[in-house]
């Protein structure tokens, strides 16, 4: 990970699991890293070991599955830096369940942070990403998820936002 140095990494799922990880390891960097995510607590715990290693955090509590919220929060991020130069997505709710069990809600509310979410953050940073000098989106998911209903179909219909990317981007 050479020549990361002052780029600005925000990671959705920053207070936690892969997301916390990758925070971590980015800010010995010399990044400037934006943890994302709900929990303010487990976030400001995330944010102040970092700088207790001397590496440059700041949080940003959000619901990513709020498009007006994430609107806000792309807004304030391009306020303060910007530009983002790296965006990693690595925010998941994981809800596994027999269909003629399934808690229709919770399944929903999966696919709200799994699917709607990556495309709520997406279009809002969109621009920020342009500003960037990487360009760089990376779309973080477990190895579980793709081949257990419901999350076969957000993973489909994430591959479908991954080739609009590409396409936007010129790489077809």
């Amino acid at each position: 990970m050479s020549g990361l140095a002052n780029q600005v990494v925000a990671i959705v799922g920053g207070s936690s699991g892969i997301g916390r990880e990758s925070a971590l390891l980015f800010a010995t960097q010399g990044t400037q890293t934006l943890l994302i995510a709900r929990g303010r607590e487990r976030l400001r715990e995330s944010v102040d070991e970092i700088r207790a290693n001397g590496g440059k955090a700041q949080e940003f509590p959000a619901d990513i599955t709020s498009p007006d919220e994430v609107i806000q929060l792309a807004n304030q991020i391009r306020s303060q830096f910007g530009r983002v130069d790296v965006l990693i997505y690595g925010a998941a709710e994981f809800y596994l369940s027999p269909v003629e069990m399934m808690d229709c809600g919770l399944a929903k509310h999966a696919m709200e942070v799994n699917y709607w979410g990556a495309v709520n953050v997406t279009q809002a940073f969109l621009s920020l990403i342009r500003n960037g000098e990487r360009k760089t989106i990376v779309f973080i998911s477990s190895l579980s998820v793709p081949c257990t209903p419901p999350f076969l179909q957000h993973t489909l219909q994430l591959n479908t936002l991954f080739a609009g990317l590409l396409y936007l981007c010129g790489k077809n």
